[in-house]
């Protein structure tokens, strides 16, 4: 899994300006994973891949209604989630 993660993120950081436009659903896709009982492992890759891609591609766009959007979407699924999910996505 590690491995996969450490590809996916060399890939948002050279593919970024192609993800971009892809953020949205991308991220959409992703928060869905969220709020499921997850083992501990899989948790933490996904909690790193949105890391990564609000690093490579949301930051670096500089594009604040894409911030927004991504800010609702978190809002959105949080509540659906574990307190300790909750946490661990804030930190």
């Amino acid at each position: 899994m590690n491995q996969v993660r450490s590809l996916f993120q060399k890939l948002a950081h050279d593919l970024r300006t192609t993800l971009a436009p892809e953020y949205p659903r991308v991220l959409k896709r992703l928060l869905q994973l969220l709020p499921r009982s997850l083992a501990a492992e899989a948790l933490t890759a996904l909690l790193a891949t949105f890391s990564a891609l609000f690093k490579y591609v949301l930051v670096p766009s500089v594009d604040s209604e894409l911030l927004q959007q991504a800010w609702g979407a978190f809002r959105d699924v949080l509540p659906q989630c574990h307190p300790e999910v909750q946490r661990a996505t804030a930190e």
